[in-house]
């Protein structure tokens, strides 16, 4: 590590942090290899971004007096189920930017883009992406989260687009049909009503997958015809 100072009360101290989990949001990790641990009582890590709702943090409302970590890059790694197909540890991760750690505890927002690319992820036998990924955390508490993208369900021709949520027990999606849809099936079609959804949960590193689908079955063949063949 290195130490700027000036005094007792004006130290800037770089260090490197273990990788930590946040109590109460359970599963994602959080590696921090570069931070600032400010105890200056006359100024701050440069380029420190505070969250908007510190002020009533901050002692009389001085930035200066604040004392606590900064770190400016950061790696936050989502909880176990949705894997990545292409590291050797299959967990999904992405940097960003601006944690603060202090006697509070974690705050910050937290954003990443094109996380999971199309052939990278899968949600147990469900192929996955993740276009962006975003929470926010107030000491310590999840202010907000959502995560977005696309899911390719086996008995849908196309992915589909999806908007997650993010808990502090779990993450998952639901995606409900904005229009009918046909989906072919054996010697048939399958024409799927708007209220038909498809849906999953990533809950203590378990996928639970989960479809409710309505609408009208069409055989296009013979019931003697095998799986393949031109219709007569």
């Amino acid at each position: 590590f290195s130490v700027k100072a000036n005094g007792w009360n004006d130290l800037l101290v770089e260090v490197s942090l273990p990788q930590f989990e946040v109590r109460g949001l359970k599963g994602w990790g959080f590696n921090v290899k570069h931070a600032v641990l400010d105890l200056s009582d006359s100024r701050n890590a440069p380029n420190i971004q505070f969250p908007k709702d510190y002020s009533e943090v901050l002692i009389r409302g001085e930035r200066n007096l604040w004392r606590g970590f900064y770190a400016k890059e950061i790696s936050v790694m989502l909880p176990k189920g949705i894997e990545n197909t292409k590291t050797s540890d299959k967990r999904v991760q992405f940097g960003t930017k601006d944690l603060i750690l202090d006697d509070q505890g974690v705050s910050g927002t937290f954003f990443g883009e094109d996380i999971l690319k199309i052939g990278e992820g899968s949600a147990g036998k469900w192929a996955f992406t993740i276009a962006d990924v975003s929470i926010s955390l107030s000491r310590n508490s999840l202010t907000g989260g959502k995560i977005g993208g696309d899911i390719a369900v086996p008995i849908f021709e196309k992915p589909m687009d999806y908007a997650g949520y993010i808990q502090q027990d779990g993450y998952g999606l639901e995606v409900g049909l904005n229009s009918t849809y046909k989906t072919p099936v054996f010697l048939g079609e399958m024409k799927l009503d708007r209220n038909s959804s498809v849906a999953i949960d990533v809950k203590d590193g378990q996928v639970y997958p989960s479809a409710n689908l309505s609408g009208k079955l069409s055989i296009v063949g013979k019931i003697s015809q095998k799986e393949g063949e031109e219709q007569p």
